[in-house]
């Protein structure tokens, strides 16, 4: 249980400091820092440090596409990065429990196998074969005609 701890905190830090720092990169070129807190980590650090800054925007229309384009991103990312850290493990927890909690599925009923002629064949020193031949109306295999 520790190991599966101490993977967790290390991808813990993996993903939010990478994350603050994109964070903080975003908030200086003047984009919305809370679209890049969870910004997958190192990807969403990579790709905000190559956006262009808001501030050398030339016009307003070019701004609002840049800040428009770079919400998007980090929203994407950071959506993504959510599901991976609290999505995946809540629908293992969910299943492993409902595996567990959940009464075990009745076991069929055993049942014979299925007609063939193995399962019919006597013995040519068994004494029943008068049985065999009223019971499915075929001769055994060794019987001769009369």
């Amino acid at each position: 249980m520790s190991f599966i701890f101490l993977i967790g905190l290390l991808g813990s830090f993996l993903v939010f400091g990478p994350g603050l720092v994109a964070g903080v990169i975003a908030w200086l070129k003047g984009y919305r820092p809370w679209f890049w807190l969870l910004s997958f980590g190192p990807v969403g650090m990579i790709l905000i440090l190559f956006k262009p800054n808001l501030n050398k925007a030339t016009t307003p229309e070019e701004r609002e596409r840049w800040e428009s384009r770079a919400d998007w991103t980090g929203g994407v990312l950071s959506g993504f990065t959510a599901f991976v850290m609290f999505g995946i493990p809540l629908i293992a927890v969910v299943g492993y429990f409902s595996m567990t909690l959940a009464p075990a599925a009745p076991r069929p009923v055993p049942t014979a196998p299925a007609m063939s002629t193995e399962w019919f064949e006597i013995p040519p020193d068994s004494s029943d074969r008068g049985d065999f031949r009223e019971n499915t109306g075929e001769l055994p295999p060794d019987a001769k005609w009369e």
